[in-house]
């Protein structure tokens, strides 16, 4: 049987809640074969280990095994934003409450695991994925405001009040104009497609400035951007150029 790598670009953190390990590993490679946006794979043992990765990384999927876990699982769909998480229950075939799960129209994946049954798991995600990117009225980008989505909700910033960018790893710093600082468990790579070139210039693998809030260029130590709040900010060799003529243009 040939399966397609599913490819929606929002299901790239998944969280496998699961007190059986050989469960949770089987599911993590069946994820980690079949599917390339699969970005990170976290683990938890237990509920209060689930909502500590959670508060930290934001997954934009969660598998909670409610055989291993118990009700107590039901508590973390009630305390994440279900607007950017998507939950999947897990249990055996012959559970009864499987029938329950068919009439509430509740995501559920069956064991033993299969890649068949996973797909399909998946596809149906990635409808209700488009179903909901439908009718949202705010994306992640519009002409002068941009959307930052995490657990404790959504930040809608005008993109002139934002100074500056800096990647951490897998997260990203927005630094803003009013000095308040926001951490978003996403790549920056993410929101330097989203942000206009004419505006913002990526000027090292780790820094996105708003070239309207440089002041000026400093030659020394190979070169900095020099804020308007005074935090210099590196400029890689190989970007030197191109970024004195953005600031020209």
């Amino acid at each position: 049987m040939s399966i397609a790598p599913f490819t929606n670009s929002n299901l790239q953190r998944i969280l496998i809640l699961d007190t059986n390990g050989s469960s949770r590993n089987l599911l993590s490679a069946l994820l980690s074969g079949y599917y390339r946006r699969t970005e990170l794979i976290f683990y938890a043992k237990t509920v209060e280990e689930a909502q500590n990765v959670i508060a930290v990384n934001a997954p934009s999927l969660i598998f909670i095994d409610m055989e291993t876990v118990g009700t107590e699982g039901k508590n973390i769909v009630n305390n994440i934003n279900r607007e950017i998480t998507d939950v999947v229950f897990t249990l055996e075939e012959n559970n009864p409450v499987v029938q329950a799960f068919e009439l509430s129209n509740t995501m559920y994946l069956t064991k033993p695991y299969s890649i068949e049954n996973l797909v399909k798991v998946m596809d149906m995600l990635s409808s209700t994925q488009q179903l909901k990117n439908a009718m949202t009225p705010h994306q992640s980008h519009t002409s002068d405001k941009l959307t930052l989505r995490s657990q404790e909700g959504i930040t809608y910033l005008d993109l002139e009040d934002i100074r500056r960018l800096e990647s951490d790893s897998n997260y990203t710093h927005f630094f803003l104009k009013n000095g308040e600082r926001i951490t978003i468990p996403r790549t920056m790579k993410e929101y330097e497609d989203l942000l206009p070139e004419s505006h913002f210039f990526r000027t090292h693998q780790s820094h996105i400035v708003n070239l309207s809030l440089v002041k000026k260029f400093l030659k020394e130590d190979g070169g900095y951007a020099l804020m308007d709040d005074g935090t210099q900010v590196l400029v890689s060799r190989r970007k030197k150029s191109d970024f004195l003529c953005a600031l020209t243009a």
